[in-house]
């Protein structure tokens, strides 16, 4: 899931990609791409926007209770910052499992010993309990 959402993230970067969707959804099809791409009032987004947004490309875009628009150069990047930091922490997952499947073939320890011996997180055992 990470991967789409730091692909559709990137993809919605792009000014025409991002005014063609909304355009589409938003507008009926109208095209509006040259306000877009001209009009710094574009870069903000109302509830219903957003709303759109997040059902048609999971985009996750919040907002709080009293905002009525949302910066969408800032969300996007909150949005990438998201996406990495999942992704970073989907690929420490990946290295511990490994390390402790490693032990596992070389020490012949269960997985439960060779996380013992790691000092692994409650967390991290959660995380791996589904690949071991």
């Amino acid at each position: 899931m990470g991967v789409k959402d730091t692909m559709t993230a990137k993809y919605m970067q792009r000014n025409e990609i991002f005014a063609d969707a909304f355009n589409y959804y938003i507008y009926g099809g109208r095209q509006v791409i040259e306000a877009v791409n001209s009009d710094a009032g574009f870069q903000h987004l109302g509830r219903t926007e957003v709303d759109v947004l997040n059902a048609c490309v999971n985009a996750s875009l919040t907002m709080g209770e009293s905002e009525v628009e949302l910066n969408v150069c800032q969300a996007i990047q909150t949005l990438n910052e998201r996406a990495a930091e999942k992704a970073a922490n989907q690929r420490q997952i990946e290295v511990l499992l490994q390390s402790v499947k490693n032990l596992m073939e070389t020490m012949g320890w269960s997985a439960a010993q060779a996380m013992d011996n790691m000092k692994v997180s409650e967390n991290d055992r959660k995380a791996l309990e589904p690949y071991l």
